[in-house]
């Protein structure tokens, strides 16, 4: 038998509740498909009772979820704006949204919700159960706001998202309960999340299994401090343009590190070998600096390492290019740098809170070596440049990188 459907039947706003603005004259059940497209554009409202159907469509449109609890279990579209400020909206198959606003209430359900336009986020909110949220538009958390996240759930965006001052999205806050939340926030290749502003946070609970997967770009803007506490993965970029990004878990991946002029990144656990740092002025600072182990690219005059809470009197160039640095004549780090330092000096200075600073002077070896190569009247034969610990080899095109500016 074909699935029976059911209309809304008035030309006007109304609440689902209301068994008249239906055709037929009831409400709707888990058997019906659920139709509602009005002549001009409404607001359907659905505020108080528990209802399952088995899809909705809701065409020129607003649908408002302000309380009680809503289950779709097969598909739903909204063509206008999906809102929930109250209660539970609940998909059990693939739904969309043209906008998608939820300034409280819960999104829940083993379906995936994709939002083609963009999505507000506001106050508090939650979304639960084992589907996704997928943030194909653009997207904001606006000020103070939480997106609270658990059961399962993944938050996934592939537009620029906007998370503005003091505002915090928690994975694994353990609304599903049990001893652990679970949730996932993922950044696609072609997605941006801005950290704008002071005291915005990416969060986890402690017990959980909660990750934060980066193939895309995530940057800090604006002044104050944004810290990122969960395990990230990163096969994208993360850029601290301004402000201080401070990471307090671990960073996996093949991806990039930046920090620009004026900027700090701090990290705070360990980072893997398999990913590149490179500085366009600015401080990074270390406070397990033993397990940075990413290659750090153009560190020059005005970049400062800060090794915090940490003293060192020496460092030097070691073999392979590595920075060694010491406390009297215990190693306390051995970092990775790209590029030839041969003639560099490097500074040992009080950070004035405990820990150090590590600066570099470039030597005058360097230069010469530079001028030498730009005229082509190098010691080691035209275009050569020495390398330390290797032969002389052929020059490449550019000597150096250039800092660019990354947005």
């Amino acid at each position: 038998m074909p699935t029976p459907t059911i209309h809304w039947a008035v030309d006007a706003s109304g609440d689902w509740a209301t068994t008249a603005d239906w055709r037929p004259h009831r409400l709707p059940n888990s058997t019906d498909d659920v139709a509602i497209d009005t002549a001009d554009v409404h607001v359907v409202t659905h505020s108080v009772g528990t209802s399952t159907v088995h899809s909705l469509t809701v065409g020129n449109d607003i649908f408002v979820v302000s309380g009680g609890s809503l289950t779709v279990n097969s598909t739903s579209s909204f063509d206008i704006l999906l809102s929930v400020s109250g209660g539970t909206m609940r998909f059990g198959g693939a739904a969309t949204a043209a906008l998608l606003s939820q300034s409280g209430g819960t999104v829940s359900g083993a379906g995936t919700l994709t939002v083609t336009g963009q999505t507000t986020f506001a106050s508090a909110l939650a979304q639960i159960g084992t589907g996704r949220t997928v943030l194909a538009g653009d997207s904001k958390i606006n000020d103070s706001g939480e997106v609270d996240l658990d059961g399962g759930r993944t938050l996934e965006n592939q537009g620029v998202f906007a998370v503005t001052r003091s505002a915090r999205i928690v994975l694994g806050k353990n609304l599903s309960g049990g001893s652990g939340g679970n949730a996932t926030l993922k950044n696609d290749a072609a997605g941006t999340i801005d950290m704008q502003g002071d005291n915005n946070q990416i969060e986890s609970i402690v017990g959980g299994v909660t990750r934060f997967i980066n193939a895309g770009t995530l940057k800090k803007t604006g002044g104050g401090r944004t810290i990122v506490g969960v395990n990230t993965r990163d096969t994208g970029s993360i850029e601290a343009v301004s402000g201080t990004l401070e990471f307090f878990l671990g960073i996996t991946g093949d991806g990039s590190l930046a920090v620009d002029t004026g900027a700090t990144l701090s990290l705070d656990s360990p980072v893997a070998a398999t990913l590149d740092m490179t500085f366009n002025g600015g401080t990074l600072s270390l406070r397990d600096p033993a397990s940075f182990a990413a290659t750090i690219h153009a560190f020059s005059s005005g970049d400062t390492i800060d090794l915090l809470s940490r003293t060192a009197t020496k460092a030097t160039l070691g073999a392979g290019d590595t920075l060694v640095i010491k406390n009297g004549t215990a190693t306390i780090a051995t970092l990775q740098l790209a590029g030839n330092h041969t003639g560099d000096t490097f500074n040992v200075a009080s950070d004035g809170h405990g820990g150090t600073n590590i600066t570099v002077t470039s030597g005058p070896a360097h230069a010469a070596r530079f001028t030498a190569a730009m005229a082509g009247i190098g010691g080691a034969g035209q275009g050569s440049v020495f390398v330390s610990g290797e032969a002389p080899h052929a020059r490449p095109p550019m000597l150096t990188a250039p800092r660019m500016a990354m947005a």
